[in-house]
């Protein structure tokens, strides 16, 4: 029952010749295949049927950028005992990325600390097979709506292959703890950063046709820079006062991610230009 589908090289070769961030296949789990009653996220390989068929994971209505989103939650296994779930997929990935970043709600009853969502990937070569691997835990609290969480990391030189598994681990917690992800997607070196060092910036409207307004900044002088999807910087100017207007009226239709770079540190926020 286990659907995997993996990219072609080329599509690799592709984006690291035109100097683009590898795109991850199905990012926005938009995309899902009916297969013998179960339904399967497009590109992705779940490593347990037993997480598909028990409801562990399923797609859910709502993302943070689309229809859809994936449900990522806590069965009862056959020993009685509860854990979470899991998906994975592989592909080739070029030096040009500086982060990961993912779009996740987490409900978590329980104040086990190891209770979460955890990313680890995986980096190997055609030579020598295993190089590296990496991994990461989100911040031991809930978020009830989506929140966009960004993690820095290098990968080896050159192309290489990886495989990122994405679970949410569940250490003597309840079946009705969950995590939702959605927007799973590589960053450049520009826009790896940690988007929760300054608190509390919001964007409105989101989704927007011509104008942004950045609410809950310092006041002081701050820089913003908006990057389109590809990692591209696209617009930047300054602002200072507490809330701030941004024409986004040249952009074109899409995702961006505002970066706010001051004092107190830096925060990303995505909004969608319409």
């Amino acid at each position: 029952m286990k659907k995997t589908v993996l990219l072609l090289l080329s599509s690799a070769f592709m984006f690291q010749v035109m100097g683009q961030v590898p795109t991850i296949k199905n990012f926005s789990f938009e995309n899902w295949t009916d297969n013998a009653g179960y339904l399967f996220p497009d590109s992705w390989e779940v490593n347990n049927d037993e997480t598909v068929t028990a409801g562990a994971i399923a797609k859910k209505t709502g993302g943070s950028t689309g229809l859809y989103s994936l449900h990522l939650g806590s069965y009862l296994d056959v020993d009685k005992t509860v854990v979470g779930s899991s998906i994975q997929i592989h592909d080739t990935l070029s030096s040009k990325v500086g982060g990961l970043s993912i779009d996740c709600k987490v409900l978590n009853n329980n104040s086990q600390l190891m209770n979460g969502l955890c990313m680890k990937i995986y980096f190997y070569n055609s030579k020598n097979g295993y190089i590296s691997d990496i991994s990461w835990n989100t911040p031991k609290k809930n978020y009830s709506t989506f929140t966009t969480l960004v993690w820095n990391f290098t990968p080896p030189a050159g192309v290489c292959y990886y495989t990122l598994q994405i679970q949410y681990f569940n250490f003597f917690g309840t079946t009705s703890e969950y995590s939702d992800i959605d927007n799973v997607h590589f960053v450049n070196p520009k826009t790896g950063i940690d988007q929760n060092s300054i608190e509390n910036v919001s964007i409105y409207p989101n989704p927007a046709k011509n104008q942004i307004t950045i609410d809950n900044v310092s006041g002081d002088k701050e820089s913003v820079i908006i990057f389109n999807s590809n990692g591209t910087k696209v617009l930047q100017q300054e602002i200072n006062t507490a809330l701030n207007p941004i024409d986004i009226s040249s952009l074109s239709n899409g995702i961006y991610i505002l970066q706010v770079s001051s004092k107190l540190g830096i925060t990303q926020q995505k909004f969608v230009k319409e």
